[in-house]
């Protein structure tokens, strides 16, 4: 699995391009989610 790091200006290029390729749509998160939608929340999550 890819690690993941903090967000660089120097990636930022890269981002760009990429979400160009995808686009919007289901595949980002939460998307698609309206207010009547209910989640389960991991018991160590922060309330929000």
């Amino acid at each position: 699995m890819p690690e993941l790091i903090v967000p660089t200006v120097r990636l930022h290029d890269a981002w760009l391009e990429a979400h160009d390729e995808w686009g919007p749509g289901a595949h980002e998160d939460g998307f698609g989610l309206r207010p009547p939608t209910r989640c389960a929340r991991r018991p160590d999550s922060r309330p929000g």
